[in-house]
């Protein structure tokens, strides 16, 4: 899903991605670093679902990626 725009969030898609939102949870926040080879700016995310950190199903993880 691209959430470039604000209206990225009035989607069906969207509301439905909402209602589980509390059941995610930051593992991991990795920003520019020139030194390690991420010029860009922005950010990139490594979310998982609880339960997923819980029983170590580490393969389930999603990556998101946000820039100003």
């Amino acid at each position: 899903m691209n959430c470039g725009r604000g209206e990225a969030w009035e989607t069906d898609a969207a509301k439905e991605l909402l209602k589980s939102a509390g059941d995610w949870q930051l593992v991991l926040q990795i920003g520019v670093d020139r030194h390690a080879g991420i010029p860009q700016p922005g950010a990139y995310y490594v979310i998982m679902h609880k339960e997923d950190i819980a029983a170590r199903r580490f393969d389930r993880a999603r990556v998101t990626y946000k820039c100003d």
